[in-house]
């Protein structure tokens, strides 16, 4: 079956001032009415069900995240007991979810980013779930549209490769 981790750590000192400890910028509203939380959860459940997704975030802010995303089972917000960087995010969100299903596929996706279109990046995920990309690895890369407030290039595509660096398709 799959399964979305959607990863919600951090101290929130990133976007200070208007990220804090208490105020974390992935429950900031800076996009409409929408945290950038709510809007990953949004653009993976037309890719996974709902009851699918999982957050992992900081024990700090498991209670408010779990107010943020009440259409998620409350257990599926889980609280890492010690921030430790991503890798080990990973490695317990594995663990996790092999203890719940071991035929378990997951994505790992980020609670901070603002990935448009959502069509797009909904049948992109999809594929890299499905052969021939799995059981192999897949990573999915976007250009940026914006990188520090300065105009990149525009984000035209979203382009998945597997582990041999071959484009599934462009």
């Amino acid at each position: 079956m799959r399964y979305a981790m959607i990863m919600a750590g951090g101290s929130g000192t990133r976007l200070w001032p208007l990220s804090r400890k208490s105020r974390p910028k992935q429950l900031l509203r800076i996009f409409g009415q929408n945290s950038l939380l709510s809007l990953a959860v949004k653009r993976l459940q037309d890719v996974v069900e709902t009851e699918n997704i999982y957050v992992l975030t900081n024990a700090g802010y498991a209670s408010a995240v779990r107010d943020e995303l009440r259409e998620l089972p409350a257990e599926n917000v889980i609280g890492e007991p010690e921030g430790r960087d991503t890798a080990n995010a990973i490695g317990l969100a594995a663990a996790i979810l092999n203890k719940k299903d071991p035929q378990a596929v997951m994505g790992v996706f980020t609670a901070d980013h603002v990935i448009e279109p959502i069509d797009v990046f909904g049948q992109t995920v999809k594929r890299a779930f499905s052969p021939p990309s799995f059981p192999q690895s897949a990573a999915i890369s976007c250009r940026a549209l914006y990188e520090s407030g300065k105009n990149c290039r525009s984000c035209s595509s979203i382009v998945p490769v597997c582990q041999t660096n071959m484009p599934l398709f462009q």
